[in-house]
């Protein structure tokens, strides 16, 4: 599920840079990331935050936005907002934005399929009780968390840095961390795609995007003795959802001990 994704890891600072093969950088993305930012905080009467609109340039708000993986029955919702200013916030997962081809769903290049231009902001934050989805097309994790870059195998394509990213996003809250998005640093110039065919494979997040995320609310992790166990308790939760098959937990395995691997001969 890698293929199509170059890293880059830093050992000076302790962070991987995960970038979709079609991004051409607007500004070095490989400089050196701070754990803790400050950043902007909103108040929504949703609990999912359109971070697109947030970072969508206001003379360009005409036609709605939304990056892949958010819950659709939201969007409208999503898009009233306050600031609350801003705190320093602990962020091990930052994710940046794109510009021209962001990531956003089939149901959107399909209807709308327009061009987008960013601003550039500081980083916004979630809050503790808020969901967005975090994809791979540009992103930084830290050396504390890279377990939680395992991409899931046994669904689909469309799918799998997406609910990669709803149990990362509830996996940091236990420990009061919380994931960013940044302005961009990259414009896509998007690969041929047969919208159809993604469409297809997004289904489940269509129908489902908000049932995930609460019912990965509602798992019992705090008692949990490490964030790999969190983990297997997460994708078992899949499991049980049909969202991925029983053989994912092995491959999960396989993961772990890789990990373990590389963080004892390092």
């Amino acid at each position: 599920k890698n293929i199509g994704y170059l890293q880059a890891f830093s050992k000076s600072t302790g962070w991987i840079y995960e970038t979709d093969d079609d991004n051409f950088p607007i500004s070095s993305p490989f400089l050196g990331r701070d754990l803790y930012l400050d950043c902007e905080t909103f108040s929504c009467d949703s609990d999912w935050l359109n971070i697109y609109h947030i970072f969508h340039t206001s003379s360009s708000r005409d036609h709605a936005l939304w990056p892949r993986g958010f819950d659709l029955g939201s969007i409208l919702e999503s898009s009233q907002y306050i600031s609350n200013g801003l705190s320093q916030i602990a962020s091990p997962i930052q994710q940046g934005l794109a510009n021209n081809h962001p990531d956003v769903d089939a149901l959107y290049r399909l209807l709308i399929g327009r061009d987008v231009e960013f601003e550039n902001r500081l980083p916004v934050s979630l809050l503790s009780n808020q969901w967005c989805p975090t994809n791979s097309q540009s992103t930084w994790w830290h050396k504390d968390f890279f377990e939680l870059m395992y991409l899931p195998s046994t669904c689909t394509f469309r799918l799998t840095d997406i609910l990669r990213g709803y149990i990362a996003t509830r996996l940091l809250r236990e420990r009061n961390y919380f994931i960013t998005y940044h302005s961009p640093l990259v414009k896509q110039v998007r690969n041929p795609h047969n919208l159809m065919i993604d469409f297809r494979d997004e289904l489940q997040l269509y129908e489902n995007a908000d049932r995930i995320v609460r019912g990965l609310e509602s798992l019992e992790l705090r008692s949990q003795p490490s964030l790999v166990a969190m983990m297997r308790t997460c994708y078992t939760y899949f499991v049980e959802l049909e969202l991925v098959s029983e053989g994912e937990l092995e491959l999960l395995e396989l993961w772990v001990s890789d990990c373990n691997t590389c963080r004892s001969s390092s």
